[in-house]
């Protein structure tokens, strides 16, 4: 009697075990993915909107700063003690002013051409570091679990994070972004996924961190 019973309760529990994703288990999801170039520039494009200081306007705060400190160092340098034997000698003094302004003047140009060319350049920076980057070209196997992520890759490289090393996640279409807390990123293609994986994906990664 007790075996019918333990028979009719598998059968019974049968279609939904079949229903289960074939890599989703109670303590995450595993899953398999590639990120093409176009998925690399969306991800920083998700990142550049997330995150309350976007990196142009940092870099022109760089210029800023850097410019700052030079007017610094030249009022300081302009304005300091002459001795008396650079008195006696007034061409070298004489010569000494201008030729720090023109190095400074050089050395603040050099920096903003630096900047607006990484501005006005991004998309093609950002596509020489894909390319740059072997792990881009192979394919990523993640382990998503309420303990954090473990991420493989063919190209050869492997990592572990708990969720405490990350600061929120973002998505958009088909990608889902992980945000650490210096603003690097891990990217997760959901691609391949069917709905149902992706709604289990997600309340995995919203268990642990907040959306943004």
């Amino acid at each position: 009697m007790l075996r019918n019973c333990a028979a009719i309760i598998v059968v019974a529990e049968l279609p939904t075990l079949l229903r289960m994703p074939r890599h989703v288990t109670l303590a995450g999801m595993e899953f398999s993915y590639k990120i093409s170039e176009a998925d690399y520039l969306a991800a920083w494009k998700l990142l550049e909107r997330k995150t309350s200081h976007p990196r142009d306007l940092r870099s022109i705060a760089i210029w800023v700063a850097v410019n700052i400190c030079l007017l610094i160092a030249w009022f300081v340098v302009s304005h300091r003690p002459i001795p008396v034997s650079e008195l006696e000698s007034p061409s070298s003094h004489a010569s000494s002013g201008p030729l720090l302004t023109s190095i400074l003047v050089v050395i603040g140009l050099v920096t903003l051409f630096r900047i607006l060319y990484r501005v006005k350049n991004r998309s093609t920076i950002l596509r020489k570091m894909y390319w740059k980057n072997p792990s881009m070209q192979g394919e990523f196997t993640v382990d998503i679990t309420a303990d954090g992520v473990r991420s493989q890759n063919t190209a050869g490289t492997s990592s572990t994070s708990r969720w405490e090393v990350y600061e929120f996640w973002s998505e958009e279409k088909d990608l889902i972004l992980l945000t650490l807390r210096n603003e690097t990123f891990s990217i997760l293609n959901l691609g391949a996924l069917s709905t149902r994986e992706r709604d289990e994906l997600r309340a995995i990664v919203a268990a642990a961190l907040p959306l943004k």
